[in-house]
């Protein structure tokens, strides 16, 4: 039986020493997961995402910038991070994650409706007890 992983749910981190440098126009995620070391984030770090809004769209981000993505389907529910790749020329785009040092193509395409902002800064906590 497979069990879904849930990371939809907001936990309130303490944050002593970091809420200062924290920018109100951004929204603030904790990383959960290795797949970005490569691009210096890091398990545990704090990331901050300028969300979509209508004047801030997708059109606006580079190829090879990190992504906040929404997922829910039968494997995981919550945000992940992605490295935006092509517009496949339907309504989705590439994205790409890491093993290691390798770079992966994620399992299939995420639709624009799913892409919900991008990465603009990353604040390294990684085993310091402010992001536990």
């Amino acid at each position: 039986m497979k069990t879904t992983i849930d990371f939809s749910k907001e936990i309130m981190v303490n944050t002593p020493g970091v809420a200062s440098q924290m920018n109100k126009e951004l929204t603030y995620f904790v990383v959960q997961n290795q797949c970005m070391t490569p691009k210096h984030i890091y398990h545990n770090d704090v990331v901050g995402v300028r969300m979509f809004n209508g004047t801030f769209t997708i059109e606006q981000v580079k190829e090879g910038d990190v992504l906040l993505i929404w997922l829910d389907d039968q494997n995981f529910k919550g945000y992940k991070i992605r490295i935006k790749g092509n517009f496949d020329g339907t309504d989705a785009y590439e994205t790409f994650y890491y093993e290691g040092n390798k770079i992966k193509k994620s399992h299939k395409n995420h639709k624009i409706s799913t892409i919900k902002g991008v990465v603009e800064e990353v604040i390294h906590c990684g085993e310091m007890a402010c992001c536990q």
